[in-house]
């Protein structure tokens, strides 16, 4: 299988509420992030292919501003790892436009997050 990412994708775990266009608001949680877009743990089942506008904060300082931006479902699979039981789908979003400053917010949160004595 060859890579198809263009983006390098940034290891966070953190929040995301992803809007249908039903209006319904699906709690999420991000596995991994790039400037093209998420890969989340969901607790719903969502047809690719779907409209859908994502909302996140990468930190709780109150400086960080929330991330609103849109985009589409490329695919919703089972989640087989240790979040199953909670979140048993994993869901692909990809952003429509890609935010502005979403590449500079990434690697600050990932900064902040790498554990000590880490690359």
């Amino acid at each position: 299988m060859s890579e198809k990412r263009h983006h390098f994708r940034y290891v966070l775990w953190f929040p995301v509420t992803l809007v249908l266009p039903d209006g319904r608001a699906i709690g999420a949680i991000c596995r991994d992030a790039s400037v093209g877009g998420l890969l989340v743990s969901s607790p719903v089942l969502v047809a690719g292919g779907s409209p859908v506008t994502c909302s996140f904060r990468l930190s709780t300082a109150p400086s960080e501003k929330e991330q609103v931006t849109t985009g589409r479902i490329l695919r919703c699979d089972r989640n087989d790892d240790d979040l199953e039981l909670v979140f048993p789908y994993r869901v692909a979003v990809e952003f429509s436009p890609p935010p502005l400053d979403i590449e500079e917010t990434l690697k600050r949160a990932e900064s902040k997050l790498r554990p000590p004595g880490s690359p």
